[in-house]
């Protein structure tokens, strides 16, 4: 395969692969890769979404948010792709409708 061959989980361009096994192996990999992404992105996972409010609190529906709002909110779509990204089909079924990481 060459020198350039990686196995899979082991790029340090991509999310180590969890496929259902070694849970506390892959999750100290986890956590440095997305570390690497930028703090703001393991931040993120680690206490939840960023969220923009209303003048009275309340969370703002997309449609009401402004470009520079959407823009703020980047990191959380960021932060979903490297989780499922981290899946393997079986793994991301199990969790694929949970609300948060």
């Amino acid at each position: 395969m060459g020198d350039h061959y990686l196995a899979e989980g082991m790029s340090t361009s991509k999310p180590p692969r969890f496929n259902g096994s070694d849970y506390h192996y892959w999750t100290t990999r986890m956590r440095l890769f997305l570390q690497s992404k930028g703090w703001h992105i393991w931040e993120i996972v680690e206490h939840g979404d960023i969220k923009i409010l209303d003048p009275n609190g309340q969370i703002k529906i997309v449609a009401n948010l402004t470009h520079e709002e959407k823009l703020r909110l980047k990191p959380n779509m960021e932060a979903k792709l490297y989780l499922v990204c981290a899946l393997t089909r079986d793994e991301y079924s199990k969790v694929s409708n949970c609300g948060s990481a």
